[in-house]
């Protein structure tokens, strides 16, 4: 559901617009990282800005947010780790989190877990300075039900969140 607009079905533009974010990343996200690094604007960069900017902007207002984000509002319960980390950042972790909730297919986690390392995103727990520990975790899946789970087609519990961190925390090891 839309969130942005008071909870109602998400846009058809909107859900095109977030699978070209996701073609875009996959297709220029390490070249602009390189060019950025470089401090030269290349059209990879440009269409990087554009899909951070616009497309991501225009996707939440037409589509709201999920899991991911709700990973993100789970790890500022550990106040001291949050500081370490930027907001997208987190949110990576999250997507991690997301596609474990989900079950995704093994092919959609080799190409998600492959981008976040081939352009230095975290994996793991220890990657977000976050100890793997059961209370770390219970925490981080604890405080996320308050934020945006009922985004998703089906019902997440506290249980499933917390599976879903450690899962996608060992397959960033496995990685």
């Amino acid at each position: 559901k839309n969130i942005v607009s008071g909870g109602y079905r998400g846009t058809v533009v909107g859900a095109t617009i977030a699978e070209t974010c996701y073609k875009e990343l996959l297709k220029n996200g390490l070249k602009a990282l390189q060019a950025a690094k470089r401090h030269v604007v290349t059209a990879a960069l440009e269409n990087i800005i554009e899909v951070n900017t616009l497309m991501s902007g225009l996707g939440v207002e037409n589509n709201g947010v999920a899991g991911s984000h709700s990973i993100c509002e789970g790890i500022s319960i550990l106040t001291e780790q949050d500081k370490k980390t930027f907001h997208g950042e987190k949110v990576g972790f999250g997507v991690l989190c997301q596609l474990m909730v989900e079950n995704a297919l093994k092919e959609l986690l080799d190409e998600v877990y492959g981008f976040c390392i081939d352009v230095g995103l975290p994996v793991t727990l220890e990657d977000i300075y976050i100890e793997n520990t059961a209370e770390n975790i219970r925490a981080i899946a604890k405080h996320s039900m308050k934020s945006y789970w009922d985004a998703e087609p089906f019902l997440v519990n506290e249980e499933d969140v917390f599976a879903a961190i450690a899962a996608a925390d060992e397959m960033g090891r496995w990685y």
